[in-house]
């Protein structure tokens, strides 16, 4: 027997341990594609994959050197899976009939930037935070733990002695069968976690953990229902990191193991000047191939944006010698209140206008509209014919960068975060005739592109009719994140202290999303610092939180 059947032979025998030791009723079905996905066009099977329990082919885990220097695809071949990415009529999370919940990763202690745990927000009349442990004071968030049988795929830097997991999680993405993935970076590694969102045990344990070696800030995924994988990439360049310019691949298997992400590097060339720091911001999925966008540039160079279209194999693996790139002239830049930070991205999503697919990219003052041709070549549509040139969507007087985009549940409308407050539009207040910067997220329709009627997120609609008060609410942040549901959006953000920016009162920005502005959660009068602010106040009643504000960083809404 030679080398490559031995291994393919023992991990066959490893794959049928694993799975026959797993609790079924936890495990989520795993077998999408074809059962000879793992072809290499010739009808055998390629040497690094392997058939699991349902007949499907999957990819074996890199050794650390190919982990490191990026791993080989094994087909060039444009697969026809329609793999597709996370919107609405494709996804469980789009279920628009109930009011739902807000899921947020906070940091467990106060004062601290890691540690998180998970607290849910449970939305209707009455908002009102879950508690996960009613033995302890005050509305409590839950932990996850890490089993012995996922700490292979965890770095024992980011477990404490009682086996819950203690790094910053940045992000959430909807996966399978009404899991969400809680994403986690940091100088170990990063790792994600599938968790059933609808736990109210005190710590989540994960259905499965997947580890991305060298990533530091894997923040920003797309999951494929279709491939059944998870598709992730490094959002922070950092030098001494290899993962900013690549895509991790994860397959999804739900029954309860800790796995390796596959990497695949990209040897991105500078594509709009010498100082250009290539690395991906934002990921989607539409039609077997992956649609990245490099924020190219550097805080001393022009920080325009790339678009990258990269086919899939049937397998699922990214085919970057055969992507095509397109250069967006929609920069993201450091502007006056608003200093480029990890957190300040770009974005883009693929929707459908009239059955064909569009891309929208976003940049520091506008959204623009790209038509995706058969071949991944992209034509820019004019958004305003009243204008000379192809225009697109202006969102100067909304706010500065586009962070990070996202569908209402009922797919009609699609939400662009700012990074922060406009620099060039200001509405006046009420009780001093001061004018304030707006501070809103951008709204489109999703069939026509048109903008509808924007969304204030930072208490400005309240501000300008505020009368007769001795104080004002504060709110100095930056945004960090957001989630959309059904009739509430939830915008996390930033102060230069790392902090939420609404001062002590408040943690979170809760949004009405019929009046589109903010609900006010508190409206005594006083003098003190947690009664100037409005927002809502997580762990309520827990005493080692008065008075302090808590450092959020990523959301999902959970119907």
């Amino acid at each position: 027997m030679n080398h490559s059947a031995w291994k393919l032979t023992v991990f066959a025998l490893a794959a049928v341990l694993i799975v026959g030791g797993c609790d079924l009723k936890r495990r989520s079905d795993s077998g999408g594609g074809s059962s000879d996905s793992g072809s290499d066009g010739h009808g055998k099977a390629a040497e690094n994959f392997v058939i699991d329990d349902t007949g499907t082919a999957r990819l074996l885990p890199p050794d650390d050197l190919q982990q490191r220097q990026g791993k080989e695809v094994t087909d060039t071949t444009q697969g026809g899976s329609n793999a597709q990415g996370t919107r609405p009529g494709l996804s469980w999370i789009y279920d628009n009939k109930n009011n739902g919940f807000f899921l947020v990763a906070a940091a467990s202690k106060p004062g601290t930037t890691g540690g998180d745990m998970i607290r849910r927000v449970d939305l209707g009349s009455n908002i009102k935070e879950f508690d996960y442990d009613k033995e302890i004071a005050g509305a409590q968030g839950s932990y996850i733990y890490v089993p012995d049988e996922m700490r292979n795929a965890v770095p024992a830097k980011y477990i404490d002695a009682d086996g819950l997991y203690s790094g910053i999680i940045c992000g959430f993405v909807p996966g399978p069968n009404k899991t969400v993935i809680a994403l986690s970076g940091g100088s170990e590694g990063g790792v994600a976690f599938v968790i059933n969102p609808y736990e109210e045990a005190s710590a989540f344990t994960p259905l499965q953990a997947i580890k991305f070696p060298y990533a530091s800030n894997p923040c920003r995924a797309v999951y494929s229902d279709a491939l059944k994988k998870l598709y992730v990439i490094d959002v922070a360049r950092v030098e001494s990191q290899a993962g900013q310019t690549g895509v991790f691949v994860a397959d999804i298997y739900n029954d309860n193991r800790g796995v390796l992400a596959s990497y695949y590097a990209f040897d991105l060339k500078n594509r709009i000047n010498s100082h250009s720091i290539p690395n991906f911001q934002s990921i989607d999925i539409y039609n077997d191939a992956l649609f990245l966008l490099s924020g190219n540039g550097r805080f001393d160079a022009e920080w325009d944006s790339v678009v990258y279209y990269v086919p899939l194999n049937q397998a699922g693996e990214p085919i970057f010698a055969n992507y095509k790139y397109t250069r967006t002239n929609n920069p993201i830049i450091r502007t006056d209140g608003c200093a480029i930070s990890s957190w300040n991205l770009g974005s883009l999503a693929v929707t459908e206008q009239k059955g064909k697919p569009v891309l929208l990219t976003t940049g520091t003052t506008s959204i623009i509209a790209w038509e995706i041709g058969s071949d991944g070549e992209l034509k820019k549509i004019d958004m305003n014919a009243s204008r000379p040139g192809v225009q697109g969507l202006s969102t100067v007087n909304n706010g500065q960068g586009g962070l990070k985009m996202a569908y209402s549940p009922d797919g009609k409308t699609i939400y662009s975060l700012p990074h922060c407050r406009s620099n060039e539009n200001k509405i006046k207040l009420a009780f001093d005739g001061r004018p304030e910067f707006v501070f809103s997220a951008t709204a489109i329709d999703a069939e026509t592109l048109e903008m509808k009627d924007a969304v204030d997120i930072a208490y400005r609609e309240f501000l300008k009719n505020l009368k007769g008060v001795s104080y004002l609410p504060q709110f100095t942040m930056t945004a960090r994140d957001f989630a959309v549901g059904k009739n509430h959006m939830v915008v996390l953000g930033s102060s230069a202290s790392n902090i939420s920016g609404l001062n002590a009162g408040a943690d979170i920005s809760i949004i009405d999303l019929k009046k589109k502005t903010n609900i006010t959660f508190s409206k005594a009068e006083g003098r003190s610092a947690h009664e100037k602010n409005y927002g809502f106040k997580l762990a309520q009643g827990d005493p080692k939180f008065n008075n302090v504000e808590q450092n959020s960083h990523a959301a999902i809404w959970v119907p």
